[in-house]
């Protein structure tokens, strides 16, 4: 029976390093893990520090995350070319990977330049808010599976889309070459 003793302590062990549990269900735990090397661990839990339990084990990736985007605008009638930067694009988990760019809820796929660039077009832009979150994920094929890159200290990279730009016309069409001619769009 996997019940929970009251005011019971319970600790986790990642490899070789012991961390104190927090109980968010009866029979649920979350294990408090402070910065670890990039590696597969075995994972054990125990009431005591003596006695052990469970074999299970989990791999910790580099910090995947995405950083900036450049642009970070462009017309809702979409194609603009978006660089993205950060870290770890190029993680590979033993698997092809399929990388894709998210604006809003839009899905799209991307190219991985290098370890720390990716590269999309922005989507034709339908939704109701022009300014939206922007996300990098790898898709495991085949699966519902995926990696969301996180953006460090809680900031959002987004991107803003707005009306294309419409140009009628133009007075004059002739200036000189020294500057200082006014001209008129519309």
């Amino acid at each position: 029976m996997n019940i929970r003793l009251p005011n019971q302590l319970l600790y986790c062990r990642v490899g070789s390093q012991i961390w104190s549990t927090e109980y968010v269900e009866p029979q649920v735990a979350i294990c408090n893990v402070n910065e670890i090397k990039v590696g597969k661990y075995d994972v054990r839990v125990s009431f005591n520090l003596v006695n052990w339990f469970g074999e299970q084990s989990v791999e910790v990736y580099p910090a995947l995350s995405l950083l900036s985007i450049t642009p970070s605008s462009g017309p809702i009638t979409g194609g603009t070319p978006v660089l993205l930067s950060g870290i770890g694009f190029d993680f590979i988990d033993g698997v092809a990977l399929r990388p894709f760019c998210r604006f809003g809820s839009i899905e799209i796929t991307a190219t991985i330049l290098d370890g720390n660039h990716a590269s999309c077009n922005t989507p034709q832009f339908y939704e109701d808010q022009y300014t939206v979150s922007v996300d990098f994920i790898l898709r495991y094929p085949t699966t519902k599976q995926r990696i969301v890159f996180y953006v460090p200290d809680s900031k959002q990279v987004v991107f803003s889309f707005y009306d294309s730009i419409l140009l009628d016309s133009i007075t004059p069409r002739s200036g000189s070459s020294s500057g200082g001619t006014l001209a008129l769009f519309w």
